[in-house]
């Protein structure tokens, strides 16, 4: 009979509406067995000669409890496991706040930074000290 059956869902058993998932199984078995995956609340059923089932563009419709039989002349094993698939969702929009909060905040620092370099300028040009003038008579 089947022995040391493994399953492995790629690339996640939570995977996002629209991608694709590959389920392989791996199993010891003589003589070759049948393998078949079958989703466990609405009884459809795929058959794999080498144990690799592709699904392709989920959807939600396709979360639940998956059954994987690997069956031979001798014998049987299963192995039942979840594929969750969530909804996707579009990355959104920034709305209007989002954008000109940023902004405005930007352009006060601009004007505070522009005024406060604009001060020094002008009281560097002043400078610190003032040269005396010397008033030389002979």
């Amino acid at each position: 009979p089947p022995r040391n059956t493994t399953v492995m869902v790629y690339p996640s058993m939570e995977v996002l509406e629209g991608q694709n998932v590959t389920i392989t199984c791996k199993t010891v078995s003589y003589p070759p067995p049948a393998i078949i995956l079958r989703k466990l609340d609405n009884g459809t059923s795929l058959y794999s000669p080498n144990g690799t089932f592709e699904l392709y563009n989920l959807t939600t419709n396709d979360t639940g409890l998956y059954e994987v039989n690997v069956t031979n002349d001798l014998g049987f094993e299963t192995e039942i496991f979840i594929i969750r698939v969530d909804k996707y969702s579009s990355p959104k929009t920034p709305s209007l706040t989002e954008i000109l909060i940023p902004v405005f905040g930007t352009t006060c620092f601009l004007t505070v930074a522009g005024v406060i370099i604009q001060y020094l300028r002008k009281a560097r040009s002043k400078g610190s000290y003032q040269l005396a003038s010397v008033n030389l008579t002979v």
